[in-house]
């Protein structure tokens, strides 16, 4: 056993300078509670956990527990932080990326964060400050943050933003899978039976009954909007509608109800892209967060505009 207050240097560990600040690497677990007397620029542990919790505020470059928890208090800056869970419990963090491969919790007085990614987000509801993309499986609850918006905007609307996902190795969603999977579904099927184009006998409408001579007339009128077009915009437009409070919708989206009113569809098709732009511009000045309700809802809007003819 070692005397008391012996520095005893773990097998395993791997302690390196740059410059004057020190990177430390370890095949079990970092705890790190004290004042570093030295600048740390990595703390990287390859099967276990980091735990970092300074007295006072800390400055690094990276933290990554591929197998492990990230377990962050005190006031702590740092670039990307990599793991398979991150816990955020207490103080101030401010980072650029927050990438794991199963769960972040954010539950810390403030947060000031580029990217957080993760299947499982949890924000708590009083948690302060931004996190400009989340991306997650499962929907955020209420909370503070400013942001909040999906990788693909992210990528789209910030300077350098696709370079940044890039160099974290993060991959942008395809958001039209979900229409490539509807595109397939209307395929038509060429082995599928029916008679012959010239066994089908035509009636002129004014010989039909008169509920027949209705559906014809309504086909000869009809306007290029599917009714399930129709149909998913509305469902869609209620979601949209329903995640925010009463008297606080934006205008981009009391223009898109007004002219689902109207039945303006070829409108919403031309203006469509505008009014999320529109919409993101909003929250952006309003610092209020844009749910994983609205980004879906109004992504499906735009895919079923898609079936409305020219």
């Amino acid at each position: 056993m070692s005397d008391s207050g012996a520095f005893v240097l773990p097998a395993g560990v791997r302690l390196s300078l740059d410059g004057d600040a020190l990177s430390i690497e370890n095949a079990g677990d970092i705890v790190i509670e004290g004042a570093p007397a030295q600048t740390l620029r990595r703390l990287a542990s390859d099967s276990g956990s980091v735990t970092l919790s300074p007295p006072t505020a800390v400055s690094l470059s990276s933290i990554s527990a591929p197998q492990g928890t990230v377990n962050i208090s005190g006031k702590v800056t740092v670039d990307s932080i990599e793991a398979a869970r991150v816990e955020f419990s207490s103080g101030t963090l401010k980072a650029t990326v927050v990438k794991a491969s199963e769960s972040i919790s954010v539950q810390g007085s403030r947060i000031e964060a580029t990217v957080l990614v993760a299947p499982e987000v949890d924000i708590g509801a009083n948690v302060k400050g931004s996190a400009m993309a989340v991306q997650s499986d499962n929907e955020l609850g209420p909370h503070k943050l400013k942001g909040g918006f999906s990788l693909s905007e992210f990528a789209t609307m910030m300077p350098n933003g696709e370079e940044l996902l890039a160099e974290h190795d993060i991959e942008v969603p395809d958001e039209d899978d979900d229409d490539d999977d509807d595109d397939d579904e209307d395929e038509p099927d060429d082995e599928a039976e029916g008679p012959p184009a010239s066994d089908v006998e035509t009636v002129p409408a004014d010989e039909l009954p008169a509920a027949a001579a209705d559906e014809v007339h309504e086909l000869e009128e009809d306007d290029g909007v599917p009714d399930e077009v129709r149909t998913g915009i509305a469902e869609a437009l209620a979601k949209i509608q329903t995640a925010y409070d009463e008297g606080d919708t934006p205008p981009p989206i009391a223009l898109l109800a007004q002219l689902v009113a109207d039945d303006d569809f070829a409108t919403l098709k031309v203006q469509i892209n505008s009014m999320w732009s529109d919409l993101l511009k909003y929250h952006q000045k309003t610092g209020k967060y844009i749910s994983n309700t609205v980004t879906h809802m109004f992504q499906t809007v735009q895919l079923l505009l898609r079936k409305v003819e020219d």
